[in-house]
């Protein structure tokens, strides 16, 4: 082919290609692609996020704002693969840091009343640096002159609240760490080998500790970084805790040991008690006393401030398997697999403040609302008994419950045994609301503040608040033990216990001067300590078989 030939048909060839891509050209269609594509993925991204709603859906508005609550916030955690890789969470309240604001409120008769404008001195300003408190008060005051159109009386005054974060532990070393009253994240940091496992978390003021295989890691509580990391001379079993001066944790043979938390030149301990810790101890929240039970039946009690020692052990009926709660007034509350309950004070002695047969299992911890201490039996019965002397509040225990979740006013968040939500009232333990609909995945129990908090499955917190409560009110349970004589106040009539056929109710009698004799004050238990308690171990040194 001559060349001029190949010319003309390259030429051909071109303007046919050319020909053909006018004639298919796409730019009229592409508006209608754009919309068509746009619409798709809109569709595709609502059935994720409904597939994704029903799968994580936490507590629906209409059931916060029945339930007297309001959401504070909702933020997905930076979990991997959701609540099952969370290994531990903690909250706590820094009352070394707190958080300073300057409000303008009402002035009335009665001290303050409504609060009008509310600032924190450590905002950030224009600058970015905090406020303080002088400009702080310069914009209140600017306020207080608006609100002088109103003729209403007001006042400006500060206000401190404790600062208290959330941390949470995933199982690839993430440690994270948010404000539990906003929800926003302060730190995040990764430490430790992940194929070696990790354990429980200790906070205090300072520190942030776990153990990671048969370390124990250090880390700054402020910023997240690493402070010392550990090789332990004896197993951890569980995690870590923090007590007075020490890092403490159970061991796998058998005992419980520490390190020196401040001063690493100090020496750690460890001491062989008798039998394998079935929990982490806990720790009593004003001292450094811990307790904490083995599969020997023995409940340990160790003081952990100044000199170490072990206080005493008790012998108990049962095994306990969930770890006991605490209280003030160095109490601690726990149940045993026997059925038995217990209030036990720690002193030197250790005194048994009130021990209750209930006949029926106990392996889960407690929980502490409302002046009472609730417990889940293993049949799922949940038992409400008054703190001050183990009666029980209610005429007869609430079945089908897994576990209690929470409180606040009068209403007890519980998960029941289909793993449904459930709201239960505190003084009659009549069911106020079922929600089949929504599944708890984690346990994040709150114990130190007016807050509920709600983790799913996919790893999402949601923190529910009472109605009008903006600002954290901290939970403290009063020490009754000048009250522990005091008879109770039930809201339902009590089960006749005197007449083993409830035919009748006839008036108390007068307890009777031998308080052994078996038909004298029916509030004595026949088989743990006398009411209004007893400064000897009901256990006692005398065996009664004569062994």
């Amino acid at each position: 082919m001559q060349p001029s030939s190949r010319l003309r048909c390259s030429s051909a060839i071109t303007y046919h290609k050319n020909t053909m891509k006018r004639s298919f050209s796409l730019r009229p269609f592409l508006p209608l692609l754009k919309l068509s594509t746009a619409l798709l993925l809109a569709a595709s991204l609502t059935l994720v996020g409904q597939s994704a709603c029903f799968g994580q859906r936490l507590m629906s508005s209409q059931t916060v704002q029945r339930l007297g609550l309001e959401q504070a916030w909702q933020r997905q955690l930076r979990v991997a693969d959701g609540a099952s890789s969370i290994v531990d969470q903690k909250l706590h309240v820094h009352t070394d840091r707190p958080i300073e604001y300057v409000e303008l409120v009402e002035k009335t008769d009665e001290g303050e009343g409504e609060v009008f404008f509310r600032i924190n001195v450590q905002q950030q300003g224009s600058n970015g640096k905090p406020i303080g408190e002088e400009e702080a008060k310069r914009l209140a005051r600017r306020e207080q002159r608006f609100m002088a159109r109103t003729k209403i009386p007001t006042e400006i005054t500060k206000r401190s609240v404790p600062r208290i974060y959330l941390y949470t532990l995933a199982n690839n070393g993430t440690v994270e760490c948010r404000d539990a009253e906003t929800g926003a994240p302060v730190w995040l940091s990764q430490h430790g080998t992940p194929s070696l496992g990790y354990g429980g978390l200790g906070v205090d003021n300072e520190y942030l500790t776990f153990t990671n295989g048969a370390n124990i890691i250090q880390i700054d509580v402020l910023n997240g970084e690493p402070m010392v990391t550990d090789r332990t001379k004896n197993t951890p079993l569980f995690g870590s805790m923090i007590a007075g001066d020490y890092v403490v944790y159970p061991t796998v043979r058998d005992g419980i040991a520490g390190e020196p938390l401040r001063d690493i030149t100090e020496v750690g301990f460890s001491d062989i008690v008798q039998g394998l810790a079935n929990h982490m101890p806990s720790k009593s929240p004003h001292s450094a006393l811990i307790a904490w039970g083995t599969d020997a039946g023995y409940v340990y009690v160790m003081e952990l401030s100044g000199k170490r020692n072990m206080q005493f052990r008790l012998d108990t009926d049962g095994v306990v398997s969930g770890q006991p709660v605490s209280a003030q007034g160095n109490r601690f509350f726990f149940a045993s697999s026997v059925g038995q309950v217990y209030c036990l004070r720690a002193t030197r002695s250790g005194d048994v403040v009130w021990n209750r047969p209930y006949g029926v299992p106990f392996f889960k911890p407690g929980y502490l609302f409302d002046d009472a201490a609730f417990f889940v039996s293993d049949y799922g019965q949940l038992f409400a008994l008054e703190q001050n002397n183990g009666i029980s509040r209610w005429e007869s225990s609430v079945g089908g419950i897994d576990r209690v979740l929470g409180g606040l006013g009068q209403h007890l968040y519980v998960r029941k045994t289909d793993q449904s939500f459930a709201v239960i009232d505190s003084k009659t333990g009549e069911l106020v609301l079922s929600d089949p609909g929504l599944r708890v995945g984690k346990m994040l129990v709150n114990t130190v503040t007016n807050r509920f908090y709600l983790v799913s499955n996919q790893g999402s917190v949601q923190c529910l608040r009472p109605a009008g409560s903006k600002l954290p009110t901290l939970v403290e349970f009063k020490d009754s033990a000048d009250e522990s004589k005091k008879k109770p106040e039930f809201t339902k009539p009590p089960v006749n216990n005197t007449d083993p056929f409830g035919l009748s109710t006839p008036a108390p009698a007068k307890p009777m001067a031998n308080p052994t004799d078996p038909f004298g004050a029916p509030m004595d238990d026949p088989f743990g300590a006398p009411a209004g308690g007893d400064d000897k171990d009901p256990f006692g040194d005398a065996d009664p078989f004569g062994n």
